[in-house]
């Protein structure tokens, strides 16, 4: 069966998606989502890959999801590259809270 948590690293809201049963470890994938999009919006691709044996993340990007804020849907095309960079440096956090709980 496949489980769907909700949790925060950070300050990031993200899900991890992975199959219930199995005490071997399983390499995990990040997968960080389009411009107009959010981490459910994904779901779909998340369990076919969780099925494969994948513990899948989802974070949600700077202003997309539980992270917009009134204003950023506007925004967002404007603020891009600042987006793309600040997942860029949240994926070190993501993964250095991971790999620490093994």
């Amino acid at each position: 069966m496949i489980s769907i948590n909700e949790r925060y690293i950070n300050g990031i809201p993200i899900l991890h998606i992975t199959e219930e049963g199995s005490a071997e470890k399983r390499p995990a994938l990040i997968f960080h989502h389009g411009i107009t999009s959010a981490k459910e919006h994904n779901l779909h691709i998340a369990y076919s890959i969780a099925k494969k044996g994948f513990h899948v993340i989802l974070p949600d990007a700077l202003h997309h999801g539980e992270r917009e804020v009134a204003d950023s849907a506007q925004k967002r095309y404007l603020l891009f590259w600042n987006i793309v960079l600040q997942s860029v440096h949240e994926l070190e956090d993501i993964v250095s809270t991971l790999a620490l709980e093994g």
